[in-house]
């Protein structure tokens, strides 16, 4: 009798079974093996992180007791207070290098043969990416040094906001990553030149190679760019090369006849007198020019950064700027005037005050002329007088929120200066121009509008948006503003307006060989509008745009000027 046969086990390679899991059978093509290898990627990634956060832990743990070796004798103050931005945080950092943020070693440990180690390496971001290649770029480092000393100078009050839209993400963003940490390094060694720590070969030679490694990134990344994918690592890319691209950068200031306050607000201390390379800026503007404008670039933060760039290149070299200004998340920056805008801010409202009342109203002057400037434009040079009544307010003030604030309000007001029309540009966009108006008239009207916008101009750049080197620039404006002065006021015209434009001219001369025939037509001007004191003349020259911290230190030969005795 036959044993009944036992039915095939079924074969295993058709069938997988998971405990706690539903089973898989295997079909052609269904994909199995990949979805196996892909969890253990997840795994093997899981596990990497964990590792890397156990190492940051154990780093943190360590960073009490990091001690300071930077190569140099003593701590400069005023160069480290210009970097950091001013005071220490608190009592614990008055015990740490104002430098690296670590803690001072001994005096006699200082000359020890050290090499530099990377600024800010006590403060590592656990969310960053860690992998072979962040590792051996120093990532963490180099953005511990960003957020210490880069982000601060460029917007205190919505540094997290900064922070996230320029941290993330690097994953697959190679251009991305590389800009940012060349930029970062480069900064480093500007800032090691200004406090006197010499730059080592290793350094040099991270440069160098980040450098490289960026442009082998942009190259890369124009050439496979297609329109789906945004265009903001490619004009972030060109922004880094186009500020930082020419050599030999000063950022000390040039001598400046005036004394202006809120120097640092935005970078402008370190970014506001830089000379753009030429090819890169213009390759920026025309791609964005073609690509939906500055508007159309995803990250809010990089659309301001282009903005003040442009009208920091504007400023300083004279020129209407390129793009509108924009606020920190992208759109265009619409504000109140200064007088509204911080009247919640100053102790009082500056805005019912007497003196608030009157700052900027002297340029309403151009109003009454024949044929009249366009109410616009005067309106543009009304706002740089309230903004520096506004500065004078607030010239103790520390708050972040206002100083962000004032520094926005700086921006949208220059913007709307530095755009107004020029000689060049057709009369009827300056003045009101009807049937009655003469060519004689019209001549004198367009004169004085040409005047005063020169004057403001020269006032701007040397106080209310004060250019680290405004030397080129004042030369060129008072070559254009002194002979309209003098073809003006030999004509036997003479108004408050040639006089606030003649005192900033006799402050921009002071010790030059013009200051001499300046002074001549400063008391000219003073004898025909009955001007006879100090405080006669500065309620006039308050009526315009006027702060007297920036000017004070001449009040004496100006009073000597109008009694007769200079």
């Amino acid at each position: 009798m036959d044993t009944p046969r036992k039915p095939a086990p079924r074969s295993q390679e058709n069938r997988f079974v998971f405990v706690g899991q539903p089973a898989l059978t295997g079909v052609g093509g269904s994909g199995i093996r990949s979805k196996l290898i892909r969890e253990a990627q997840r795994r093997t990634q899981a596990q990497r992180q964990e590792n890397g956060m156990a190492e940051i832990n154990k780093l943190l743990k360590q960073r009490a007791a990091a001690r300071c070796s930077c190569r140099r004798t003593t701590v400069p103050e005023t160069p480290s207070q210009f970097l950091t931005g001013g005071q220490p945080e608190g009592p614990a950092d008055l015990a740490r290098c104002s430098f690296c943020r670590h803690i001072p070693r001994s005096r006699d440990s200082l000359f020890a043969n050290e090499r530099v180690h990377d600024l800010g390496c006590t403060v590592l971001d656990p969310m960053l990416p860690i992998n072979e290649k962040t590792s051996r770029l120093k990532l963490n480092e180099r953005f511990s040094f960003a957020c210490r000393h880069i982000f601060p100078k460029l917007r205190s009050l919505d540094l997290p906001d900064l922070y996230r839209t320029w941290a993330f993400p690097f994953d697959n963003d190679e251009l991305k990553l590389f800009s940012f940490l060349w930029s970062s390094k480069y900064h480093e060694g500007v800032l090691r030149q200004i406090s006197g720590v010499p730059e080592d070969s290793v350094g040099l030679k991270e440069q160098l190679t980040l450098k490289g490694l960026t442009l082998k990134a942009l190259r890369k990344e124009v050439a496979s760019y297609t329109r789906q994918k945004p265009l903001d690592s490619i004009i972030g890319c060109i922004l880094v090369f186009a500020v930082n691209g020419t050599t030999s950068e000063r950022l000390y200031r040039d001598p400046n006849p005036f004394t202006p306050t809120f120097t640092r607000l935005h970078g402008l201390e370190a970014y506001g007198s830089r000379d753009y390379d030429p090819l890169h800026w213009n390759i920026l503007c025309e791609l964005l020019e073609k690509n939906g404008g500055i508007e159309g670039l995803h990250y809010g933060a990089l659309a301001w950064q282009v903005s003040v760039a442009d009208l920091t290149n504007a400023v300083h070299t004279l020129r209407k700027p390129f793009f509108p200004i924009m606020n920190f998340y992208g759109q265009k920056l619409e504000l109140p005037s200064p007088l509204a805008l911080f009247a919640p801010y100053v102790h009082g409202d500056i805005c019912n005050d007497a003196k608030s009342q009157k700052a900027g109203s002297g340029f309403s002057e151009l109003l009454f002329i024949e044929p009249p400037v366009h109410e616009m434009l005067v309106t543009a040079f009304s706002h740089v007088g309230e903004l520096s009544y506004v500065i004078t307010c607030m010239s103790t003030q520390s708050d972040p929120q206002l100083l962000d604030l004032l520094a926005s309000s700086r921006n949208l007001v220059h913007h709307r200066l530095f755009s107004l029309p020029t000689e060049d540009d057709p009369p009827d966009q300056i003045l009101q121009i009807d049937t009655q108006s003469t060519g004689g008239t019209t001549e004198r009207s367009m004169e004085l509008y040409l005047i005063c916008r020169l004057g403001v101009l020269l006032y701007a750049t040397h106080v209310t948006f004060p250019s680290p080197r405004p030397t080129v620039a004042r030369g060129q404006m008072l070559r254009s503003l002194y002979p309209r002065l003098l073809s003006i006021v030999g004509r036997g015209f003479s108004s408050p307006l040639i006089l606030w434009c003649t005192s900033l001219a006799l402050i921009a001369f002071d010790g030059t060989e013009y200051s001499g025939q300046i002074s001549l037509l400063f008391k000219e001007l003073c004898r025909n509008l009955h001007v006879t004191s100090l405080e006669k003349l500065l309620g006039i020259l308050r009526s315009f745009t006027w702060v007297d911290l920036a000017v004070m230190h001449h009040y004496t030969n100006i009073e000597a000027y109008i009694g007769g005795n200079l």
